[in-house]
């Protein structure tokens, strides 16, 4: 007995086709659907009897019965075909799918054997990734802007405060100068906005004022608030101080502030709060909160939008989940906030009611002992001792003004234009200096080779590293190899000064 004969190969055919995870679909010459698996069903919503009969071309959303006849050319010449195209659902929906078809023929007729796949998730996905290389794209031209910007606001800084000496006695141009050199702070607020945006470095930690960070994240969320949402802030937490990083706080802020104005498209009141809360285990047991017992801050974001349902406020917080239409949201804002406060040893919860609104709360561990503000001392922008300073700068304005600064500090300076010709002129025995201010971002060496090379020439050298990028892991490093010190632009007079004065040792 054959093999043919003792195994009923039909049925075991039709029972492994109904039983596929993937739907199937075989197909007649004209496009008229001849059967369908329980899969094929349950991925578009019709019964069976519904599709059966129903032409391809019915179904398929991208094939016009004229695109249906070079497609059935094709696959009856090559035997195979694979495309994606797009199936419309019985109520409504568009599912991409992918498609693999083989051509067959049985008793004289001609008949296409397809199964599909869902890719929406394949698709979504390729999305993301795509949004976050457009992402990375857009934070490195970022940093690059801010580079330049910065550069340029050291120049605008430094003949402000050369300006404002040379017309001391002549009050009324001094307030011009004055609103200069304000319009210059506030650039430098902008581009250090730029910077955290493209900074992919550890950002430093310390004491961060939960409520400093509040204002400036409302300061700069009101420039973006439709005229019907206005902001409610009760911050009533007596000390708002954490160990945390500043910008990752802020931009979590951010993140749940923009979902709130967000979910109010009709407007409505947008409320921060902050309260000191001492949570013990059984509050924490019963908030779900993983934090040790102890004293937290406690940040409330509200809103009186759509709200959510209890399945949707469950994962709200996972990554890539989004209620958002396409091109709307990455559904990446909410799984950075959870991130960044769980990397600041805190807990955040939502509750939620449909038609009611949302409150998001941030716990944050208070810092054990917060600092007392110092006592701010007047810098007096003079550097004693008429130091000999090597500035290598390769920016023609930066260079010039920092020059002409350092000379109205009482410095004696020498400056070149690239790390080249710097080194060798140290090299060739050039006169002795005190102190070396080196730009980190310059072509053929930069900051970080430049400062190598000077240490192996003179190693007791003190090195000033000066950079308007985000290179804080960088300059953080060379700290650690022995550089004196790390100074962003753009940086004003009496900063330069304190700094110089440090490195020298010369801080009285």
């Amino acid at each position: 007995m054959s093999v043919s004969e003792s195994v009923p190969l039909e049925s075991i055919y039709r029972k492994m086709v109904e039983n596929l995870f993937d739907p199937f679909y075989l197909v007649g010459e004209d496009s008229r659907i001849l059967f369908v698996n329980p899969a094929a069903c349950a991925q578009l919503g019709y019964a069976e009897d519904e599709l059966v009969g129903m032409r391809v071309t019915a179904l398929d959303a991208q094939m016009p019965v004229a695109r249906w006849e070079v497609v059935w050319a094709y696959l009856q010449a090559r035997g195979t075909n694979h495309m994606e195209t797009v199936h419309r659902a019985k109520d409504g929906r568009l599912v991409p799918i992918e498609v693999a078809a083989t051509y067959l023929e049985h008793e004289g007729k001609a008949y296409s054997c397809c199964l599909t796949r869902d890719i929406s998730a394949r698709l979504r996905l390729q999305a993301r990734m795509s949004q976050t290389e457009k992402m990375e794209a857009l934070g490195q031209l970022a940093g690059g802007v801010a580079h330049d910007f910065n550069n340029q606001l050291v120049a605008v800084l430094g003949y402000a405060e050369l300006l404002a000496d040379a017309l001391s006695d002549q009050p009324e141009l001094l307030a011009h100068v004055e609103q200069i050199r304000t319009a210059a702070c506030r650039s430098s607020e902008l581009t250090r906005q730029l910077l955290d945006f493209s900074r992919k470095e550890t950002e430093r930690t310390g004491p961060v004022d939960v409520h400093a960070v509040l204002d400036e994240a409302l300061r700069m969320l009101g420039r973006s608030l439709p005229s019907g949402v206005c902001i409610e802030r009760e911050l009533r937490a007596e000390s708002a101080v954490v160990d945390g990083a500043a910008g990752a706080l802020m931009n979590a802020f951010l993140n749940l502030a923009l979902n709130a104005r967000d979910a109010m498209p009709g407007g409505g009141r947008l409320q921060i709060q902050t309260a000191v809360l001492l949570l013990d285990g059984t509050f924490c047991a019963a908030e779900g909160l993983r934090v040790a017992p102890g004293a937290y801050v406690q940040v409330s974001v509200s809103d009186e939008g759509m709200g959510m349902s209890p399945e949707t406020a469950a994962r709200v917080f996972e990554p890539f989940f989004t209620t958002k239409p396409p091109g709307q949201g990455t559904g990446l804002g909410l799984a950075s906030v959870y991130s960044t406060v769980r990397a600041h040893r805190g807990a955040v919860t939502v509750y939620s009611e449909p038609g009611v609104g949302s409150t998001f709360r941030i716990y944050l561990p208070l810092a054990v002992q917060p600092p007392a503000p110092a006592p701010l001392s007047p810098l007096t922008a003079v550097v004693p001792g008429r130091p000999w300073v090597l500035v290598v700068e390769d920016e023609e304005s930066v260079r010039r003004v920092v020059a002409l600064l350092l000379e109205a500090m009482g410095c004696r300076v020498v400056a070149h234009a690239s790390s080249v010709e710097a080194l060798a002129w140290v090299r060739a025995g050039g006169a002795r200096i005190d102190v070396a201010l080196i730009d980190m971002c310059m072509p053929v060496l930069d900051g970080a080779a430049t400062y190598r090379a000077l240490r192996a020439l003179a190693p007791a050298l003190p090195v000033v590293l000066a950079s308007g990028h985000a290179m804080l892991d960088a300059a953080e490093q060379l700290v650690d190899e022995g550089a004196a010190a790390f100074i962003q632009k753009p940086y004003q007079r009496a900063v330069l000064a304190e700094t110089l004065r440090r490195a020298l040792g010369r801080e009285g």
